[in-house]
């Protein structure tokens, strides 16, 4: 009984790190997109 509580503990923290990578990645696109915005307006400005 005790090993299908420790297998379980161990397959939620495994969830919790696939979930948590998912959320870094998601958060890195977004600021990966607002940061070519941020270039490009930028660069627009520095042409006036």
């Amino acid at each position: 009984m005790l090993w299908g509580i420790e297998a379980r503990t161990r397959h939620e923290q495994l969830s919790q790190r696939h979930a948590t990578e998912a959320m870094l990645d998601c958060g890195k696109i977004e600021i990966d997109k607002f940061d070519v915005r941020l270039n490009a307006a930028y660069n627009t400005l520095m042409q006036r």
